[in-house]
């Protein structure tokens, strides 16, 4: 189990994020431009106008046209690892008013408090900060830019990643060549998380599990099939999954509540 602090401002400090916000990130009222043109087509998290199932129906339009080796990218500890510096000046290439910089920075370095005591942060970005997943996306659109041209089918959500290839031996390519882009930008790839798998085995994504499903008489050409990932689910004891039922039927069994004593 990891052990991560979870960054929860006051309601002052909230007020003031979003205020930030909003002038940096969401409207024109800063002199350079707004951010979201400047975002990669490869990059769905948290943009205005694109969703999960955005991301989803690229790669699975990328499947279907023959790209059927995955690469399974996860990032390590990426909030919690993210380089100040190199952040600040990403930002500081689009962000002209520099109140707005500053706070930025006192935000990154704010520490949290906990244990009668103050812990530093000396890296990474505020984990539950309003202004994160923003500032995730200017630190990574120079990879997703550089692995666009460099001919990789990238999808990016927040620090989860898909690489669709044709062959096995681009995608060990893809892997090497996003591992150098992520170290110049002070990221690296989680070893044990990143993997390369066929289509056939499957993968999971943003919740669904992405598969090539089996050829039948009734679906002779090849499918895939995407449904949500398999949950672990909680055993209920005998007499609550009788009231499960009842309520899920809309009518008791037997015509008696199962909650209500026996007579």
């Amino acid at each position: 189990m990891v052990d991560r602090r979870i960054a929860l401002a006051s309601t002052r400090a909230r007020t003031t994020i979003y205020a930030s916000k909003c002038r940096a990130f969401s409207t024109c009222l800063v002199s350079s431009c707004p951010l979201e043109p400047v975002f990669d087509d490869a990059s769905f998290g948290y943009r205005r106008g694109r969703s999960t199932k955005d991301a989803l129906r690229k790669i699975w339009k990328e499947i279907q046209g023959g790209s059927e080796w995955i690469v399974d990218a996860d990032l390590r500890d990426f909030f919690g690892s993210v380089d100040h510096e190199k952040l600040l000046t990403l930002v500081a290439q689009r962000v002209a008013d520099g109140r707005v910089l500053r706070l930025i920075e006192a935000m990154l370095k704010a520490g949290s408090y906990g244990k009668g005591q103050l812990f530093p942060s000396e890296r990474g970005t505020p984990q539950g900060g309003v202004v994160s997943p923003t500032l995730s996306n200017i630190l990574l659109t120079p990879f997703d830019r550089e692995m666009r041209l460099r001919g990789h089918q990238l999808t990016r959500y927040a620090d989860d990643g898909v690489i669709t290839c044709k062959a096995a031996a681009e995608a060990r390519a893809a892997v090497e060549a996003a591992g150098r882009i992520l170290k110049q930008l002070g990221v690296e790839l989680h070893p044990q998380k990143t993997r390369i798998v066929h289509a056939q085995d499957g993968f999971e994504f943003l919740g669904y599990k992405i598969k090539r499903g089996r050829r039948s008489s009734i679906y002779p050409r090849v499918r895939f099939v995407v449904r949500p990932a398999r949950v672990r689910s909680m055993r209920i004891p005998r007499r609550s999954r009788s009231v499960v039922s009842w309520t899920r039927s809309g009518s008791a069994p037997s015509g008696r509540c199962p909650c209500q004593p026996r007579s």
